[in-house]
């Protein structure tokens, strides 16, 4: 039995750290966990069962990658890893839109990071209201 602790950004197990990419997916209700980093380590199979059906281009970026189910005890802390990447993202998309809408004085292309920045806002607010829920 591995001793197994989820990460924000990985995952580790045995004092052995994989980093990894969280990403949920709604349609089949679970949370996609890929290894990255070649060699690194391989993901435990606690999670669930393990694939790997990338070629060895591939591989570099991500070794294996698992789907983690609901009624997997390790599900909530894998869900809140992703909520946690999607959180990240919508911070860093906007800042990107407040610097655009700043060289963007009028026009269509303000217009558009306007409507961009209100949509990463709204999204920002209920991934963070979603993370409160799991932690």
């Amino acid at each position: 039995m591995n001793k197994i602790k989820i990460t924000l950004n990985g995952i580790k197990v045995n004092d052995n750290y994989i980093p990894c990419y969280f990403s949920i997916d709604n349609l089949s209700n679970c949370v996609w966990v890929y290894a990255r980093d070649y060699g690194r380590g391989t993901l435990p199979e606690e999670l669930g069962t393990i694939t790997n059906d990338s070629d060895s281009r591939e591989d570099y970026f991500e070794t294996n990658h698992v789907a983690v189910t609901p009624l997997n005890k390790y599900f909530n802390a894998c869900k809140k890893s992703a909520i946690y990447s999607r959180i990240k993202d919508m911070k860093s998309k906007i800042k990107y839109c407040e610097k655009q809408i700043a060289i963007y004085i009028s026009g269509y292309y303000q217009e558009m990071y306007q409507r961009e920045l209100l949509e990463a806002q709204n999204s920002l607010k209920s991934y963070e209201a979603e993370y409160q829920k799991i932690a």
